[in-house]
C-alpha cells in the first residue's frame, strides 16, 4: 500500500513539474529527508503528504492517500457534473415512460 502511495506521489510530481529538490527547496526541508520518503525505504510521513497537497492544491486528497477517485478535484467536479446529468436523463426518459403507460392504460379503459 505504501509503494502505491509512493507512485502516486511521483506522478503527481512529474505532472507539475516537482522532484524532492526543488520541493525541498520550495518549503525549506531537507532534501534527503524527503527524496528518502518517496524514493527511497522511509516511510512517507503525514506531514510530507500535507505538504505535497498544498504545493499542489488541485490533487484530490483521497486520490493521492487512497487510490480512491479521480486524481484532480477539477475531474472529480466533471465527472460528478456527469453523473448527476446521466440521471437527470434517466428521470425524464422514466417520467416519459409513465406517461405513455399512463396514455395506453387510458385506451384501453375505453375500449
Amino acid at each position: 500500500m505504501e509503494r502505491n502511495l509512493k507512485e502516486r506521489v511521483k506522478v503527481v510530481l512529474a505532472e507539475y513539474g516537482y522532484n524532492p529538490t526543488n520541493l525541498a527547496n520550495k518549503y525549506g526541508l531537507n532534501q534527503k529527508t524527503l527524496n528518502n520518503q518517496i524514493n527511497g525505504e522511509t516511510q512517507m510521513s503525514a506531514s510530507t503528504i500535507l505538504l505535497i497537497l498544498d504545493a499542489i492544491p488541485d490533487v484530490s486528497a483521497e486520490w493521492l492517500m487512497r487510490g480512491i477517485g479521480t486524481k484532480t478535484k477539477a475531474e472529480s467536479q466533471v465527472c460528478d457534473s456527469a453523473y448527476y446529468d446521466m440521471c437527470n436523463k434517466i428521470l425524464e426518459v422514466k417520467s416519459k415512460e409513465t406517461e405513455l403507460y399512463q396514455q395506453l392504460a387510458n385506451l384501453m379503459s375505453k375500449e
